[in-house]
């Protein structure tokens, strides 16, 4: 289900716990305003997505429904698009708000009052995205297509995704031998910071780790880089990772970068719930000059930008001088 969440910007923190629980259970849902870029026309934008949306949410709160929020034409573009609020509108009794100041259109509707935490109870309310079901069976279908293409066509690459390309990646990762693993002490991490606006404390230094770097060799060609990065939920609530290769880069300190040769995971978002951990696996090729008697490289980074709730992030290192 397209679902339309619509708050004021003091509630954005408590905004965002909310859409993630709910795209935990399968919705598409659009409340981030704050991402649109400069380029785009706003209102037009908040208009195409109401229009598109299959349930408009409202976060009641004091400075939601003052006189001269934008969460109040919002509700107006709400109100055009349906004339009773009836299975269209939920609206949600966030803070304590006084009854005469709610618009009367969204207490045409029973206004729903979490008794504990909002997220939680509004996904239990609204339950899971039907299309979510229809999603995974189309997935099955192809996984099972995919399989009897491998069984009963050549070459295999007409039939799995990323083509001869990613097979051969796939087979740099299993054919690489570690040489050395470094140990903790050999790492040191040098930025770390968290999206202030994200549910987590800014004092949590185990939400992303640096879990394991080796270096090695893929069979008997070239020498690489294997790393393990360790993502942990160690919020309460459900978050939802953008797992793309974009996020990560390893380079030395004259710039210089590796090459990526496998990275674990298809570039879509992934939910996270409580206490779980989601590992990333990457494969670099070692640029000359990081191993080996031919060594210039002082130092070499792993760095991590944007994989939310982690702005930044920095591991360093040094090269191997005796590695030849």
């Amino acid at each position: 289900m397209k679902i339309f969440l619509s708050y004021s910007s003091k509630n954005r923190s408590k905004a965002e716990e909310i859409a993630l629980a709910l795209q935990a259970e399968g919705h598409e849902v659009f409340f981030d305003k704050d991402e649109l870029s400069g380029g785009e026309d706003f209102n037009a934008v908040i208009r195409t997505h109401i229009a598109d949306a299959d349930l408009f949410v409202f976060l009641i709160s004091p400075d939601a429904v003052r006189q001269g929020a934008y969460s109040l034409s919002e509700l107006r573009l709400a109100r055009e698009k349906w004339t009773s609020p009836k299975k269209h509108v939920l609206p949600v009794l966030l803070e304590p708000t006084e009854m005469e100041t709610i618009p009367a259109y969204l207490k045409g509707v029973t206004i729903f009052e979490p008794q504990g935490n909002a997220a939680a109870e509004i996904a239990a309310h609204l339950g899971r995205s039907p299309r979510r079901f229809r999603v995974v069976l189309i997935a099955a279908i192809a996984a099972v297509l995919v399989i009897l293409a491998v069984l009963f066509y050549t070459p295999v690459r007409r039939f799995i995704g990323g083509g001869q390309e990613a097979i051969m990646q796939k087979q740099a990762l299993s054919n690489f031998v570690d040489i050395m693993v470094f140990r903790p002490n050999m790492i040191e991490r040098t930025e770390y910071s968290l999206d202030p606006a994200s549910s987590f404390p800014q004092d949590r230094g185990d939400v992303v780790t640096l879990e394991r770097v080796a270096f090695g060799r893929v069979s008997q060609d070239y020498n690489a880089f294997n790393i393990t990065v360790g993502v942990t939920n160690t919020s309460a609530q459900p978050i939802l990772l953008d797992l793309t290769q974009r996020f990560f880069d390893l380079a030395d300190d004259q710039g210089r970068k590796a090459e990526l040769l496998y990275f674990c995971c298809k570039a879509s978002g992934e939910p996270l719930g409580p206490a779980q951990q989601r590992q990333i696996q990457l494969l670099y090729r070692s640029p000359s000059g990081w191993e080996g008697k031919a060594l210039s490289a002082h130092m070499i980074y792993f760095k991590i930008s944007g994989l939310l709730p982690l702005l930044r992030g920095t591991w360093a290192f040094r090269p191997l001088a005796t590695a030849d």
